[in-house]
């Protein structure tokens, strides 16, 4: 599963939610990588955008107003990227509100199962010291243990606490996301359906998934996110234009590693799709893919 190189990514995170880089780090590797055109997309929160915008302004980034929305569809949780919406319109202010009531609510009854199980004091207070204003998951939960010394890594806090079926695994109800898309669409942004192919379910199921987002009026979804074979490319091309979707795309960027970085995922067909950051950006911007291995060989 090649990964090349891009000039465009719609689809990133920082430490506003569960990024392990600040705003400006990630502006700084932004331009080191080569990105023109960023869109940063916290989980339920446009402040990745408001923390980033001026960073990216002067590093001559164009940066797209965004954020990854959790949402459901028949019991199913699923992930929609807003994409160029108006970030002080009221639908907005109105969704990021919901979910942070959400998320607050979750937040509280996992720092009670923690002082309850594990004999802890105060970790609520603790948590949002941790969080620093941003958006409280399950990963700072995470570094709290660690901190702590109940766990010796963020990995080992998920296996015992905060994974699936662990204590710290509180269901959520999710907004619909028919909901999610009108809010978007009222602050004048697209919905995209983030990674498809990361949902667990049989491809038949994900095609029907994907004609229920359709049917809800939704504008694109991501045809290729991180890594995939081309087999998943061309599936996911496939169901974009038998339903005449705009195409998103991006590296769902949490952290540098060996495997993953700000710009690198695989590689997208450059013929027979329309793109979504054409749909909300002023001029239209040409997306490039350069192979890593082949640019490495022409500098040398």
């Amino acid at each position: 599963m090649q990964q090349f190189r891009h000039n465009i990514d719609l689809h990133c995170h920082t430490t506003v939610s569960d990024g392990a880089l600040s705003p400006n780090e990630l502006i700084e590797l932004a331009k080191a990588n080569g990105i023109e055109v960023l869109a940063v997309s916290d989980h339920d929160t446009l402040n990745g955008f408001r923390r980033s915008e001026a960073l990216a302004d002067a590093a001559g980034i164009t940066l797209i107003p965004a954020a990854e929305f959790s949402t459901r569809i028949d019991r199913t949780n699923v992930h929609v990227v807003a994409l160029g919406v108006n970030v002080t319109h009221p639908a907005m202010l109105k969704a990021e509100a919901f979910q942070d009531e959400i998320r607050l609510q979750r937040a509280e009854t996992i720092s009670a199962k923690l002082e309850k199980h594990l004999g802890l004091s105060d970790v609520f207070s603790q948590v949002q010291g941790i969080a620093n204003g941003s958006v409280i998951g399950r990963p700072h939960f995470a570094k709290f243990l660690v901190e702590q010394g109940v766990v010796s890594s963020m990995d080992a806090a998920f296996n015992k606490f905060l994974g699936a079926g662990k204590i710290g695994d509180i269901k959520l109800i999710w907004p619909e996301v028919g909901d999610v898309i009108e809010c978007i669409h009222e602050a004048g942004g697209k919905a995209v359906l983030a990674h498809p192919l990361k949902y667990k379910m049989t491809k038949t199921k994900l095609s029907r998934l994907i004609d229920d987002f359709w049917d809800m009026d939704g504008d694109a979804i991501e045809v290729v996110s991180s890594r995939q074979t081309k087999d998943d490319t061309g599936w996911m091309l496939r169901q974009v234009q038998k339903r005449d979707l705009l195409a998103s795309f991006g590296s769902d960027f949490h952290a540098s590693t060996s495997w993953s970085d700000l710009g690198m995922f695989s590689a997208i067909p450059e013929v027979g799709l329309d793109f979504v950051h054409n749909a909300v950006l002023k001029e239209p911007k040409v997306l490039t893919q350069v192979d890593p291995l082949f640019d490495k060989q022409a500098e040398n």
